[in-house]
């Protein structure tokens, strides 16, 4: 998967004055997940869902969240819809087998 540039924990001061933005959330929750603030990540992953629910990135990086966590069940479904929105993004496939495979759900 292609690597991101990292945020800065001052990036908040900017994002924080564009909280309409399904992308400024999507962000935050980015700095969140690099600095493992797993659900403070996800809350704000949720919220940029909330704002723009035809972003299969959002989902997708959801996903990943959960996927560490060790939720799998979480896991299969936001990837499930992010794969739903954008079948050909192939990290989503791969990391919902990895959910499954988990879950021991071979079909």
């Amino acid at each position: 998967m292609p690597q991101e540039d990292p945020l800065k924990p001052d990036s908040l001061n900017v994002m924080a004055k564009d909280v309409k933005s399904a992308e400024s959330y999507a962000n935050l929750g980015r700095l969140h997940y690099q600095q493992e603030q797993w659900q403070d990540a996800i809350a704000n992953y949720r919220h940029a869902i909330q704002l723009n629910p035809h972003c299969s990135w959002f989902y997708h990086h959801l996903a990943d969240i959960f996927l560490k966590q060790e939720q799998w069940q979480d896991a299969i479904i936001n990837y499930r819809h992010a794969i739903e929105l954008n079948p050909n993004f192939s990290w989503s496939y791969h990391n919902l087998g990895n959910g499954l495979l988990q879950l021991q759900h071979w079909e």
